[in-house]
């Protein structure tokens, strides 16, 4: 399984969503605020979680 087109539409909103759930999890850790509504910066947090995300599935892949 790719990062890239080939995931489909589900798996692409899946992981924002997951990646929302581990950005957010990650700036409360830091002191920050996470996903707080329709924003720019829910949308940075959000962007954070997914590379989270996709970094950890790719390391466990290999």
């Amino acid at each position: 399984m790719g990062t890239d087109a080939s995931m489909g539409a589900i798996a692409n909103i899946v992981v924002g969503i997951i990646g929302g759930l581990i950005g957010g999890f990650v700036m409360s850790l830091i002191g920050s605020t996470g996903v707080t509504g329709f924003n720019i910066w829910s949308f940075i947090v959000a962007l954070i979680g997914s590379i989270i995300l996709i970094a950890i599935v790719k390391a466990i892949r290999r």
